[in-house]
């Protein structure tokens, strides 16, 4: 038996508990519409492509997946944010091609680099990682992990993305990258 490879950001759990303590990493609205500014500069072209991106039906699986593991337990559903689903689809694949397995990829970028780089408005950010034979079971090895499980029932959080990426070996890496609203300092 395959054990399931999880791994979920214990700094972004310290940092939403810190978050509620008046601290955030806030930042300005957007909206993704062509020609708006983002904290005074023109949208980025990482943010502009994600909105143009379209989950697979493997990604489309893991956000009911999620979904329905939230309203059992009586929250609402995340919303699908597209930004986000890049991020994490890109993260996946950067995995994959450089071999490791962690929120920290190579090039030294978190997963709240990766989410500000795509222009997404956000005060909290979480990411959860899991590497298994299917989406079904990475998703169920997730919610069996308490830091993992936590991510998922945040009420903190509105919105999710979602990447899937089968590795050469056959394993599914799965990026789940949730965001919420807060207030910056």
């Amino acid at each position: 038996m395959v054990l399931p490879k999880l791994f979920a950001i214990a700094v972004v759990t310290i940092i939403a508990i810190f978050s509620a303590g008046g601290s955030s990493w806030g930042r300005g609205p957007l909206t993704g519409e062509t020609g708006q500014t983002v904290n005074g500069g023109s949208l980025n072209s990482h943010f502009l492509l994600a909105s143009a991106y379209s989950l697979s039906a493997e990604e489309e699986r893991a956000v009911k997946l999620l979904n329905a593991d939230r309203a059992a337990h009586g929250l609402e559903p995340l919303a699908v944010n597209p930004a986000l689903a890049a991020v994490a689809g890109r993260h996946a694949q950067d995995m994959i091609d450089h071999k490791f397995f962690s929120h920290t990829n190579p090039a030294g970028e978190s997963p709240k680099d990766r989410v500000s780089r795509s222009g997404a408005s956000f005060g909290y950010v979480g990411e959860n990682l899991a590497m298994d034979a299917t989406v079904e079971a990475a998703e169920a090895a997730l919610m069996r992990s308490l830091a993992h499980r936590a991510n998922i029932l945040s009420p903190r959080y509105t919105e999710v993305g979602i990447g899937v990426r089968e590795g050469s070996d056959g394993e599914v890496y799965m990026v789940q990258v949730f965001i919420g609203p807060g207030s910056a300092l």
